[in-house]
């Protein structure tokens, strides 16, 4: 483990927060959680396309059953602001939020000052 993870479960924390909010809705709509994900990952403007891993047929029918989950406007929100993460290196450095823009994110591993 780097040493800048000396707490794996701190660095993990907001996944799990994620798998929690992303279960508890499948179990609301009675679907697969993976139904739930691909549904808000196809919601997304910025994805054109979305790429499902399987091994059976029945698998694929599974997930591509996805497209018809019906996620309401507070699920979506939920799972957007509980699947948020801060941009890490190299889209932090034009960040307005300090005079370098680099402050330090959840997954660098560069001790602060190395990359200015």
């Amino acid at each position: 483990m780097p040493a800048c993870y000396p707490d794996r479960r701190e660095r993990d924390e907001p996944d799990w927060r994620v798998v929690e909010v992303v279960t508890d809705i499948a179990r609301g709509l009675g679907c697969s959680p993976a139904q739930v994900g691909l549904a808000w990952v196809m919601r997304q403007p910025a994805v054109a396309t979305t790429i499902v891993g399987v091994t059976t047929v029945e698998q694929l029918k599974v997930n591509l059953a996805a497209s018809e989950i019906g996620l309401d406007a507070d699920a979506l929100q939920v799972l957007d602001t509980t699947g948020r993460r801060p941009l890490g290196f190299p889209y932090r450095l034009s960040s307005d939020s300090s005079p370098t823009g680099a402050e330090p994110v959840a997954g660098d591993c560069l001790p602060p000052g190395s990359y200015r």
